[in-house]
This record gives structure tokens, sequence and C-alpha cells, in this order.
């Protein structure tokens, strides 16, 4: 939903509000507490992290850079408030967990995206065997087999 979008959505509903005597009752939009709310401080140190040179390119990919989201998060989760604000539902397996991680948020998500779309996500498969290196071991081993 675009911006225009919303505002739009917003002044309809306005207006519809105050054609049945309500108050318009949207919830406040600030100001915010201080702090990193939405994880911008892992977000800085993956951008300093895919600076460094990477094993095939000049720079790291985005996988090894996301490392550094799930180091902060597992160390959030054991934290006294990431213990304290986190909620499970669910039954046996199917068991949701809710956090108020920073790296969690919407923001946070989008932000992930954004480097997955500049960046890429370059997987490098292991290679395989061509026909003539396969030939070349059969007839070896043939041979390793008759000599036994």
């Amino acid at each position: 939903m675009t911006v225009a979008s919303t505002l739009r959505g917003a002044v309809q509903m306005t207006q519809f509000w105050t054609k049945v005597g309500l108050t318009p009752n949207f919830p406040p939009l600030g100001p915010y507490l201080v702090g990193d709310l939405f994880g911008a401080s892992v977000a800085i140190a993956m951008i300093l992290k895919s600076l460094d040179p990477g094993c095939y390119v000049q720079h790291q990919q985005f996988e090894s850079i996301r490392k550094l989201r799930v180091a902060f998060s597992n160390i959030y989760m054991t934290s006294l408030e990431g213990t304290a604000c986190m909620w499970t539902f669910g039954v046996d397996r199917k068991t949701h967990l809710l956090t108020s991680s920073p790296t969690q948020s919407q923001i946070f998500e989008c932000f992930e995206q954004g480097c997955i779309s500049c960046m890429g996500q370059e997987v490098r498969q292991d290679w395989a065997i061509t026909l003539m290196a396969m030939h070349a071991l059969m007839a070896t081993l043939e041979v390793d087999w008759s000599t036994a």
C-alpha cells in the first residue's frame, strides 16, 4: 500500500466516522521512545560487514552478513528483556514464537529485503563430475578390479 492510498483511506475513514458522530480514533504516531527499536545498529553492522572482501567477489554475500542478525537475535532471546517479552502459542510441534526483538520488526524486514534485492544471493553448488572424468574413474576402477 502506498503512502497516497494510506492517506486516502485515512481521509475516507475520518469522513465516515464524522458522519455517524464518532471521533477519529487513530493510534498516536509518535513520539517514539529513545533507543534502537528497529534494529538500526544491527543493520549498520551488516552494511559494514558487507564491505569486507568475500571468497568469490570483492564484498561479502548476503548469506554471510545475515548471520549478524541471527547472532543478535540469539543474544536477545536469552537476555532478560528478551525472555520477559517472549510469547509462544500453539500446540506440540506447531508452536510459534512472538518476540519484541528489534531485528524482527517490519522495518528491519524491509531492510533485509532491500539487501537481498541489491546484493543478490549467490549460491555455489558442488560441481558435478564431467562425463569424461567419470569414464576415466570407471576405467581405473576396472583395472583395479581385474588385477585384484
